[in-house]
């Protein structure tokens, strides 16, 4: 977006990944990949709406 953020939707159904900006990539995929093992592995997607990672050291989330 205009203000640096990245932000991406998945191919498997319509939850949305908030990226942040462009640093500290690979914590923020890191701590994507915890989260899909951990949760969305377990047949949760449509659960979802919006998944962020922007922020350091967590994951948001914002239920359907």
């Amino acid at each position: 977006d205009e203000q640096g953020s990245i932000s991406f939707t998945t191919l498997f159904g319509d939850t949305r990944i908030e990226f942040g900006e462009p640093e500290r990539i690979e914590e923020k995929f890191k701590n994507l990949r915890l989260f899909y093992d951990q949760v969305l592995s377990k047949g949760a997607w449509k659960t979802y709406k919006e998944i962020s990672v922007k922020y350091k050291g967590q994951v948001k989330t914002v239920l359907k």
